[in-house]
């Protein structure tokens, strides 16, 4: 069972009220005042739907610097000649489609829809699909909405908006004098697609956002005029769809004669203001040049994965032996790998030094008798100290840290410094986010209704089931008997058992004892539980009654008490706690 959201609870409570537009609706009612048998259904007016658009031509004007300006996109509603072959479709909350058709012939509908009560989703878009590179723009719009039992929905006023993300270059007039235009190109791609801008042509062109955020490489490569080279690259991170990108290249001239590249990527987002000419700019990247990179240097890669993105730790990464494998590279030996770490969890830098694991620290530098070489070194199993210094090439399995580090949510970042024996020197960094979902909780045990810890007294005919879960899979399973009264009845029935045993293994260390705790008592023994995310068990009726009824009480007059402490622990080695089921003998035990 999922967990309670009240987030999501008061959003689709939301939806409902925003659904209810007609107190009376007539449709569940028949001439002369009799109502039809109330059916899970509900309407949508469609009739009324207003469809517009914001086209983004209307926010063409030009960052020339000639002042402060300020425009507002424009809705060109009455142009309806271009909205009439707008794709209208209508999904169910399992997203199949239960109305396609287009806004013309929608607008000829005069009766509601009927649909079963539920949630909903309205998609209006201009063309059939977004190609991964265009040469125009799409509009579109998804709605949510629900439909309640007997009640008639409205949907009115529909706003399409930019669908893909738009992407212009412009060049300032001085720089452009300086390069040589037709041997100059500046590349810029989202994923697999990628464009080759003329330098001085304005055409834009038009990505498919891959992701809600997206990143877009720039690269600029050709000649001067004068002759050289001109080569440099950035990224533009948080790129998102409906959003227009004016990338300016543009030349700044530093105090002793040079010259460097500035450029400006302006974000202009539909129907929102936008200030032009604002040197605050909030989008305003400046890059340089890019440096050359000595093939020689060291390196870091994850294969699989870009170090300059962040990673979410998922779970299904786990699952995978080879998920946290990064090879290093330093072609003439490594001297030294300074780790920089930073997290905006407060927890987890506490535990770090608790652990006296500090935040900065040189693996090659660490010796054995240091805290951080016998964390890193002995229980992480990563190479440090004399196993890494001078070394050419090495891998690095992170499994047994990032098991630990799923632990804590936000995002944490690890800054690596390489320095090899000639000097050179390279960085890069990891960015790990955990999110609340891909922390792995701790063993649980359950006796549904009923209070572990608490005694109960044994009834006729007791049956106790008992639910354990880990998530990361049950590792161990103790049990420790505390009974001087079971004693005798262990000796006679299972004369090997000992008073704490782990139900995972006993099959294959005493196979007598464990076929008496399977048969008789009710307990799982070895795959009924080992490796199990969750298992579930019944303490035999039968055993119930043998205890509430056959065995003699250790002191006279007194009930005896039959203690039983379950403990489990996962594969990570997190445990449940000992967790106790106390089963106590009636008062009396002549029926």
């Amino acid at each position: 069972m999922k967990p309670f959201n009240p987030i999501r609870t008061l959003a689709v409570l939301a939806l409902l009220a925003a659904g209810c537009v007609d107190e009376e609706p007539a449709y569940n009612k028949q001439p002369g005042g009799g109502e039809t048998p109330s059916a899970e259904v509900g309407y949508l007016a469609l009739a009324k739907m207003d469809l517009q658009v914001i086209y983004d031509g209307e926010t063409e004007t030009e960052n020339d610097d000639t002042g402060d300006q300020t425009q507002r996109p424009q809705s060109r509603a009455g142009e309806q000649s271009n909205t009439d072959g707008f794709i209208v479709e209508i999904l169910d909350a399992a997203q199949a489609s239960v109305l396609r058709t287009t806004y013309g012939e929608l607008k000829k509908r005069t009766e509601p829809l009927e649909l079963p009560t539920g949630a909903y989703t309205l998609e209006v878009r201009s063309h059939e699909s977004i190609p991964d590179l265009g040469n125009e723009p799409v509009y579109g719009k998804t709605t949510s909405f629900a439909i309640v039992k007997n009640e008639l929905t409205e949907l009115e006023k529909v706003t399409c908006t930019l669908a893909n993300i738009k992407v212009s270059l412009m060049c300032s007039a001085d720089l452009a004098a300086r390069l040589d235009t037709d041997a100059t190109r500046a590349n810029v791609s989202l994923g697999d697609a990628a464009h080759a801008f003329t330098v001085g042509d304005p055409t834009p062109v038009y990505f498919r956002a891959v992701e809600a955020s997206n990143r877009l490489s720039f690269r600029l490569e050709g000649r001067f005029a004068d002759g050289g080279d001109v080569r440099f690259s950035k990224t533009i991170d948080d790129v998102r769809a409906g959003q227009w990108r004016k990338i300016s290249l543009v030349i700044v001239y530093a105090d002793k004669g040079g010259i460097k590249f500035d450029i400006k990527v302006d974000n202009f987002v539909q129907d929102e203001e936008i200030v032009i000419g604002d040197t605050s700019d909030p989008w305003e990247y400046i890059f340089t040049e890019e440096p050359e990179i000595d093939p020689s240097a060291p390196s870091l890669v994850w294969p699989g994965h870009d170090l300059a993105q962040p990673v979410e730790l998922a779970p299904a990464m786990f699952d995978r032996t080879d998920a946290f494998l990064l090879d290093l590279a330093a072609p003439n030996g490594l001297q030294s790998l300074k780790i920089d770490i930073a997290s905006d969890n407060a927890d987890f830098l506490q535990s770090m030094e608790g652990l006296q694991l500090p935040a900065t620290f040189d693996l090659c530098a660490l010796a054995p008798g240091d805290a951080a070489y016998r964390w890193l070194a002995e229980v992480f199993e990563m190479p440090a100290g004399d196993a890494l210094a001078g070394a050419t090439a090495q891998r690095f399995d992170l499994l047994k840290p990032m098991k630990l580090l799923r632990d804590f949510e936000g995002t944490h970042t690890f800054a690596a410094t390489m320095t090899d024996a000639a000097g050179l020197t390279a960085e890069t960094r990891l960015t790990l986010v955990v999110k609340g979902q891909a922390a792995i909780a701790a063993p649980s045990i359950e006796w549904a209704g009923h209070d572990l810890g608490a005694v109960h007294t044994l009834e006729q005919d007791m049956s106790i089931t008992v639910d354990i879960a880990a998530e990361a899979g049950i590792r161990s399973l103790l049990v420790t008997i505390e009974s001087e009264a079971l004693k005798p009845l262990l000796q006679v029935a299972a004369p090997s058992l000992t008073e704490q045993f782990d139900l995972c293994t006993i099959d294959g260390d005493d196979p007598d004892a464990a076929e008496f705790l399977k048969s008789t008592v009710g307990f799982p023994v070895g795959d009924e539980v080992r490796g199990r995310t969750a298992t579930q068990f019944s303490v035999a009726s039968v055993f119930c009654n043998i205890l509430r009824n056959d065995l003699e009480p250790t002191v006279a007059g007194e009930p005896n008490v039959y203690t039983f402490r379950l403990e489990a622990i996962d594969n990570e080695g997190r445990s449940s706690g000992p967790v106790a089921l106390m089963l106590r003998q009636p008062e009396t035990t002549n029926e």
